[in-house]
């Protein structure tokens, strides 16, 4: 069954622990009446728990203005990043996603005053660009940044820099779990939800639609 998420509902939590990824007490505001199944309910609750999301609003857009960065858009740069690299857990390197910008008239962000190569030497120490880093190039392009902290979390909760968060990564998300057993039940439940593709996996792209769609 699908639950409703109330229209201008707000979400608040406690931080009990030195470890906890938000400051003590984190209110988030839902600007759209969303359904969830009780899965993606729960997901969505974990996110927000552990760090993926700290702002009141998950795209810029949301707090009144037009969303350039949509779903569709989603679907198009995971075409686009495909056909270079062959899929979206695989590296580019910086030249090859500057030159991919430009080719999209996405070579400059900040009202068109600066080079997109800036931006993505700002937010890369590595030439090897991930999926995550150029879809966030992207969306600073098109004046719709995804919340950079969705990106961020993403990248430290992927050890081993696959592209994708495997049944060990995602279970970091769980450490309130009390048994081995409750902590993988609920892993299979975030990738019931998430793992579009059935790979026993979810890579960015998965996320972004998840949390922002």
């Amino acid at each position: 069954s699908c639950i409703p998420c109330a229209n201008q509902a707000v979400v608040s939590t406690q931080s009990t622990g030195a470890d906890a990824p938000c400051v003590a007490l984190v209110n988030i505001t839902v600007n759209y009446c969303f359904y969830f199944t009780r899965a993606a309910v729960r997901v969505w609750t974990l996110c927000l728990l552990r760090g993926f999301v700290c702002e009141c609003n998950i795209m810029s857009s949301s707090a009144g203005g037009e969303m350039k960065f949509t779903s569709e858009t989603l679907d198009e740069q995971i075409k686009k990043y495909a056909e270079k690299t062959g899929n979206v857990q695989s590296l580019i390197t910086r030249e090859e996603a500057i030159k991919m910008l430009q080719e999209q008239d996405l070579a400059v962000y900040g009202d068109r005053k600066f080079p997109i190569e800036d931006y993505l030497n700002s937010i890369c120490t590595s030439d090897q660009i991930t999926f995550a880093d150029y879809l966030q190039a992207v969306s600073m392009a098109m004046g719709d940044p995804l919340d950079s902290g969705v990106r961020e979390n993403f990248l430290k909760l992927d050890k081993d820099r696959s592209g994708s968060l495997d049944q060990a990564e995602l279970g970091s998300l769980l450490d309130e779990c009390q048994t081995a057993s409750e902590k993988k039940e609920q892993v299979m439940e975030i990738l019931d939800a998430m793992d579009l593709d059935k790979d026993g996996k979810v890579n960015y792209a998965e996320i972004v639609r998840a949390i922002c769609f």
